[in-house]
């Protein structure tokens, strides 16, 4: 018991209320009619056509399975209590909010790419829950600010710290096939999003964290002998080298635009060389090898040697030939 409450005491109230709020719908969960919880999972089709919103915000606090919370929690635990005290308990809560808003937004877009270009469905008319792409947005952010160190993924081997939260996603689909790799997928790409610096203009300040930090609420909080809460850094050097934004200069834009052109060049040369061979392969030349059709007169001339080879004294190599008519040069020469 005295472990407990030393957990308690030394965890941040951020962390607290999350793990609190995720158990809390976990019991709810069980105790709620069987299937209760498919009214709020993450749901592509429900959203768009039955303008269910609030599901994006309900998945993310809802689990599948006992081991399921168990493993997210217990990586929050860890993981959200560093950056906690990095970075501040309001910058902390604020930055999961928007991440379940915007890593469920991500989701959706992909279902509805996947389905109106693809042609796939599988993604629109799933189901998916848990906070795990919010956990996936967190580790970017992590590895962000401990870029020199080298992280372990499952004690099977060691990878760079820009690498892991690929690395991890990798593995977790290996080891687990029936997660959702694109809520994972979706929160590397929010995170890498945020780390950018291109969700500054959503997320507040840390000058305004630190006024929010001294507003009557916050003191009757901290006053009620929650000591683990966490303020925001007086310095700005933090928040400035992790989620500032790359200013690039002219010289660096033009190459890269140069290599995006050359790359984007080669990959449709390449897709339209493996599309004309498919077709071949399937349908015949046909109208594919335009530069090695014989013309007319020549395809005439050797229809001419062909006839008469058929006329002669039947023992040269080539008797037996039928005669191709001219109509039919079009027509596919693979059976």
């Amino acid at each position: 018991m005295s472990r407990a409450n030393e957990l308690i005491r030394t965890t941040p109230v951020g962390v607290l209320f999350i793990v609190a709020l995720c158990s809390l719908t976990f019991c709810w969960q069980n105790l709620a009619s069987e299937r209760a919880e498919y009214n709020f999972t993450m749901n592509p089709q429900a959203i768009i056509f039955q303008h269910q919103f609030y599901r994006i915000v309900t998945s993310s606090f809802l689990h599948g399975s006992m081991f399921h919370i168990a493993a997210n929690m217990m990586a929050f635990l860890t993981m959200g209590t560093h950056l906690e005290r990095t970075f501040g308990t309001l910058w902390h809560l604020t930055t999961i909010l928007w991440s379940v808003v915007l890593v469920s937004c991500a989701e959706l877009l992909m279902a509805v790419f996947a389905m109106y270009v693809c042609g796939w469905t599988g993604w629109i008319d799933g189901h998916s829950l848990g906070f795990s792409g919010t956990l996936f947005h967190l580790l970017v952010i992590q590895c962000k600010i401990n870029p020199s160190m080298d992280q372990s993924v499952f004690g099977l081997f060691r990878v760079s710290s820009k690498t892991y939260p690929y690395a991890s996603l990798v593995a977790i689909q290996l080891i687990l096939p029936n997660v959702s790799f694109l809520g994972h997928l979706c929160g590397i790409i929010v995170g890498e999003i945020h780390t950018m610096g291109y969700l500054n203009c959503i997320l507040p300040s840390a000058q305004r964290l630190r006024l929010l930090d001294e507003s009557t609420l916050t003191r009757r909080i901290i006053s009620s002998g929650r000591e683990n809460y966490v303020k925001t850094p007086f310095s700005d050097d933090i928040f400035n080298t992790s989620f500032a934004r790359r200013e690039s200069s002219p010289s660096s834009l033009s190459s890269r635009r140069t290599a995006v052109v050359r790359f984007l060049s080669t990959g449709c040369n390449f897709v339209k060389d493996a599309v004309l061979s498919l077709k071949v392969m399937i349908f015949g030349r046909g109208d594919v090898n335009e530069n090695i059709r014989l013309s007319e007169t020549e395809i005439s001339t050797l229809l001419v040697g062909i006839g008469d080879s058929q006329h002669g004294d039947g023992e040269g190599e080539w008797d037996g030939l039928e005669t191709i008519p001219l109509s039919d040069q079009n027509e596919s020469q693979f059976i």
